[in-house]
């Protein structure tokens, strides 16, 4: 397996954000210079109560990512490591792209994790959350034998492709070629294509390295 000497969007880096219901709870996030910010203000709170005040707990923030992706496990530790050092108890389920979409759009999960930019405007009724905590590239894979050669996105229309589905960046790609196949994990893609059922695999660069 090799990658192609060729970056899709290779001028431009496709952030990831936070993704939330507008009619659901609000979640919170912090920029970097910001973190300390939120529990020095619990703390100060905390301590000008009145010593009979009780204090409920908030409930925990539960949001879903997309499961089997090398860049989502290293968001989650992000991601999770940011909320601990807040104070705000998470928790974050893996599931199939798809199930994740429709769990945040449905108010089932509080939200999702790192998606792309216009994944707000295909699904109006979830807000972005404004601070990228991720970036990736789309990568082309092939096999070494194959001598597959590509120079720009219209040259894809050449060959079979093959991308995990429900992931934006490679839906988007992919978008009007006919001979494009979704499948369920990176592993499967590139199974996908060394036994000859597709010529191209797209995912995210460190997605096809770590497999």
């Amino acid at each position: 397996m090799n990658g192609l000497p060729w970056l899709l969007r290779n001028t431009e880096l496709l952030t990831m954000s936070l993704f939330t219901r507008k009619t659901g709870r609000k979640i919170p996030f912090f920029k970097h210079r910001k973190k300390f910010i939120w529990p020095l203000f619990l703390a100060v709170c905390t301590f000008l109560l009145p010593p009979d005040t009780s204090y409920a707990e908030p409930p925990a923030i539960h949001l879903v990512r997309i499961e089997t992706l090398a860049e989502q496990v290293v968001g989650e530790k992000l991601v999770t490591d940011i909320y601990r050092r807040a104070g705000i108890r998470l928790t974050i389920t893996p599931m199939p792209a798809k199930r994740a979409i429709m769990m945040a759009v449905k108010g089932e999960k509080d939200g999702e994790m790192l998606r792309i930019w216009n994944f707000g405007e295909k699904y109006p009724d979830l807000i972005r959350v404004p601070t990228p905590i991720s970036s990736l590239k789309t990568q082309a894979f092939a096999v070494k034998t194959k001598n597959i050669l590509i120079k720009n996105k219209n040259d894809l229309s050449l060959y079979r492709l093959a991308y995990v589905r429900g992931v934006q960046h490679t839906t988007d790609i992919t978008a009007g070629f006919d001979r494009a196949f979704d499948l369920s994990s990176a592993r499967s893609l590139m199974r996908f294509i060394q036994i000859g059922r597709a010529d191209v695999a797209l995912t995210s660069r460190i997605n096809g390295l770590a497999v």
